[in-house]
């Protein structure tokens, strides 16, 4: 099953894909007096809450796309069944998510920062025995489609395509032959970054504004579940800017896999909607010779993981 957040009112929504074009509202169907089971409506406000509502919200839901593909059998048409493109999506967890994103997990990209360093006189850094991850505040969370604004206080934005993994449910000191089964699906993530302001963070041993500022975390288009991705470590990840294609990779190439980054990072105890993104591969702009493919107002950037969708973001006016 694949689930989208999109903007209404008094607040956002859950919606389920049903086709390409149509996806299917539950709270819509259950207000008009559908029979789906039993759920606690709340749920349906956000993925947090229903991934909370473990497999009581999930089957609810399930129950509201098996009966949205009833009524199109049946030719008819409904109130809770909606146009995909007429909604305005949201960013698929809420504001109070977790996002540990992972830094320096593919070889390549790692190569291509020491690179970078090399040409400036700097020593290369090396590779980490163990997983090294910044957090990104969820409220820097944006939906597919948004125009996220140029920051006044960068000369240097970059695009990172990611895949990101949701958890699906409380996790604490899990093995890593056990941590998949914790995972409730996977979405797309743009970790747009301020390479001028990180160098001058990390420089000192420390990374956060470089990485959080408003709408510095596109994510989505979906949340795709688990069990409609059978190899997570296979799924290839495409970045474009305006066409052209920076970023081509698969997750066979992270150094360390979901298992291990699962384990690790459950010693902090993860809650449901927490997202752990697996980091990016090269082909950033701050591996160029020059700055010329650093991001500037106009540009557009889409990310393409076979399976997840695309991930859109527009860069806007400076502000």
């Amino acid at each position: 099953m694949r689930l989208l957040v999109f903007e209404a009112k008094p607040r956002s929504r859950i919606a389920a894909v049903v086709n390409e074009r149509l996806v299917v509202d539950p709270l819509a169907a259950v207000h008009s007096g559908v029979e789906l089971g039993k759920c606690d409506l709340t749920a349906l406000q956000d993925l947090r809450a229903l991934l909370e509502a473990r497999d009581e919200g999930i089957a609810f839901v399930a129950a509201a796309v098996r009966w949205a593909k009833g009524v199109l059998r049946r030719g008819e048409r409904h109130v809770a069944l909606l146009e995909r493109d007429s909604l305005r999506l949201a960013p698929p967890l809420p504001p109070e998510t977790t996002i540990i994103a992972m830094g320096r997990n593919f070889g390549r990209h790692v190569e291509e920062g020491n690179a970078r360093r090399r040409r400036l006189g700097q020593e290369a850094i090396a590779a980490s025995e163990r997983p090294q991850a910044f957090l990104k505040l969820g409220r820097c969370a944006v939906g597919d489609r948004a125009i996220v604004p140029y920051p006044k206080v960068t000369s240097q934005l970059d695009y990172e395509g990611e895949v990101a993994l949701v958890i699906g449910k409380p996790t604490y000191g899990v093995l890593p032959e056990h941590a998949m089964q914790y995972v409730a699906g996977y979405t797309i993530l743009n970790d747009l970054s301020c390479r001028d302001i990180q160098r001058a963070e990390t420089s000192g041993g420390l990374l956060l504004l470089a990485k959080n500022l408003p709408g510095s975390a596109p994510m989505g288009p979906e949340l795709v579940l688990a069990d409609e991705v059978p190899d997570p470590s296979a799924l290839r990840i495409r970045t474009t800017v305006n066409g052209n294609l920076r970023q081509d990779a698969t997750l066979e190439e992270m150094r360390f896999n979901w298992p291990t980054l699962i384990s690790y990072w459950s010693q902090i105890g993860l809650r449901p909607g927490d997202v752990i993104a697996g980091g990016t591969p090269d082909g950033v702009a701050l591996g160029r010779a020059d700055d010329a493919w650093y991001l500037r107002p106009g540009d557009m950037i889409e990310i393409e993981v076979e399976g997840l969708g695309v991930l859109h973001t527009e860069i806007g006016t400076p502000t």
